[in-house]
């Protein structure tokens, strides 16, 4: 892999954590998820490095996630704000393929079929739909990493595509936890 093959991944929820991220990596399911695993991506490799990044994306917890207990889970509003004093979003930025974030894309927005993420088009236009309609189904363009990298994540389209806003059930919230444990930073506050 060459430096012009990799993005930073920015997980925000469950994505966060280690035990969670590498089953888009390498296959599986994470600690307190129920459902099928996730498959292997083309590449299986870890992230070359992380970091944490703060977002000027509001976080919010929507929908009713059949894996994680029937609770809500995470989607980035898709239009930038300022966020509120002491309470910016924060991201765990992972290193990856171009062709691992196309991976976890397809996992994430639960397509059947491989998809492919044009990142000229993306860091052009600073969002495609990977999988139209989908609740995860828009790659974002969040802004570039000091290494002049792109930093890319996928979310909805729209927060009205995520469902009625709904919080995060234990499981779910407690994978978060761990993430931003592993980040050192605090318990995840509603």
């Amino acid at each position: 892999m060459n430096d012009r093959d990799e993005v930073w991944y920015v997980a925000y929820g469950s994505n966060l954590a280690w035990s969670r991220f590498r089953c888009y990596l390498e296959g599986g399911l994470a600690p307190g998820a129920t459902g099928t695993p996730q498959p292997p991506a083309r590449d299986p490799r870890p992230p070359a490095d992380d970091t944490v990044v703060e977002l000027h994306h509001r976080l919010w917890f929507r929908g009713r996630s059949v894996r994680w207990e029937g609770g809500g889970v995470a989607f980035l509003d898709p239009t930038p704000h300022t966020a509120p004093p002491g309470r910016p979003t924060v991201g765990r930025a992972w290193r990856i393929g171009a062709d691992q974030f196309a991976d976890v894309a397809r996992g994430e927005s639960g397509a059947d079929r491989v998809v492919e993420v044009d990142l000229e088009r993306l860091t052009a236009a600073g969002r495609v739909e990977v999988h139209p309609g989908r609740r995860y189904g828009t790659a974002l363009l969040l802004g570039h990493h000091d290494d002049g990298r792109p930093l890319v994540t996928v979310t909805c389209a729209t927060l009205d595509l995520a469902g009625p806003a709904n919080p995060p059930g234990a499981a779910y919230r407690a994978i978060i936890d761990t993430g931003l444990a592993e980040m050192g930073r605090p318990p995840l506050e509603l």
